[in-house]
């Protein structure tokens, strides 16, 4: 496979093949996240959480918003694993992903995908960005500064209201999530099942929040919060948000 050069990204690169939770897919290869993260198999008790999520009765025809989608893997698993005969709507705020994202779903013939470019966050507007590829948002950002990109901001209601009350909201934003659940309100009353990855105060402090700050109002909501401290870790109950931790986790919270 021809190697694509430090710095240079593209979304029409080589094409890779791996197995992932036991489901084969082509991915291209847009840089040199693509071969360090998904240029392996994924054994299928790597990601613990897709055995989870489907204990909780989402309908195969559902609905899934997967929203900080990389290159689309993730929602390919999503796709396959959990709605076979329903959409995944993936949300990604850079654009040479967002555009993988939606080469590697025609790539491996999954119909009701659909990628969009854009960060979520609490209000709409632009925000800038890290150009790179697993970068993340800058507030008060220069728009000359060359490292930079712009990119259009969505919240979670708006993209509910335009694409429809999801059956799954599965976020990983690279710890801006308190931002994002401060524009899912509506969200946050209709959609049944949660998962994200929780960054961790110190991550998730640099846009002003904390995990505790993440996770209170689906508490307060009455969900049922679950965590686990690492991919392949089971989950357990949580029993108060005192027991939650400050270190990056991932968590699923489920109406009861």
């Amino acid at each position: 496979m021809r190697e694509l050069g430090r710095g240079k990204r593209r979304d029409d690169g080589p094409i890779i093949r791996h197995t992932y939770l036991d489901e084969p897919i082509d991915l291209v290869v847009v840089d040199e996240l693509t071969t360090g993260w998904y240029g392996r198999d994924w054994p299928a008790a790597e990601r613990a959480e897709f055995a989870f999520l489907a204990t909780l009765g989402i309908p195969e025809a559902g609905r899934v918003f997967n929203l900080g989608a990389h290159q689309g893997l993730v929602a390919l698993l999503l796709k396959r694993k959990l709605v076979p005969r329903g959409s995944v709507l993936a949300v990604e705020m850079d654009r040479t992903n967002a555009a993988a994202c939606n080469r590697n779903f025609a790539l491996n013939g999954n119909a009701g995908m659909s990628a969009v470019h854009a960060a979520v966050l609490d209000r709409p507007g632009r925000v800038h960005a890290r150009r790179r590829s697993n970068g993340n948002v800058i507030h008060d950002a220069a728009p000359a500064q060359r490292h930079l990109q712009a990119v259009p901001a969505r919240t979670i209601d708006a993209l509910m209201a335009e694409h429809g009350v999801p059956d799954l909201v599965y976020m990983d934003i690279e710890g801006a999530e308190v931002l994002a659940m401060r524009g899912a309100h509506e969200a946050l009353a209709r959609v049944p099942a949660w998962y994200m990855e929780l960054h961790g105060d110190e991550v998730c402090g640099s846009f002003g929040g904390s995990n505790t700050e993440v996770v209170r109002p689906f508490a307060a909501a009455g969900f049922v919060l679950f965590t686990s401290p690492s991919e392949e870790s089971p989950y357990t109950r949580l029993d108060g948000l005192d027991a939650l931790t400050p270190d990056r986790c991932h968590l699923i919270a489920r109406r009861r």
